[in-house]
């Protein structure tokens, strides 16, 4: 997950020299505000990769936690079931010493 919020990270930065070169570039040399252009276009795809992956990495966490709680909850759940169940059986077998 570091690895890919790193390589996000480096992908924004570079989208955004990239956007800033853009910006700066002189519209009278066409030739240069083309490949200005194409850099970006390469840039900003590339940076759609990236952040779709960075996407997909957070919501593969956040689904292993959401089945860590829910696993939580039932073993929770199990043991309180096993409590007052025990907890009843006891208390029926005293039923016998109460009369």
């Amino acid at each position: 997950f570091k690895d890919t919020k790193k390589h996000f990270d480096k992908s924004s930065e570079d989208l955004e020299n990239a956007l800033n070169r853009n910006a700066q570039a002189n519209p009278k040399k066409q030739h240069e505000a083309d490949e200005v252009t194409h850099a970006l276009l390469g840039v900003r795809k590339s940076f759609r990769h990236v952040s779709l992956d960075y996407v997909l990495q957070i919501n593969v966490i956040q689904a292993k936690k959401k089945n860590e709680i829910q696993h939580f909850m039932v073993s929770l759940m199990d043991a309180q079931s096993t409590f007052f169940t025990q907890g009843h059986e006891t208390l029926r077998q005293l039923d016998a010493y109460k009369k």
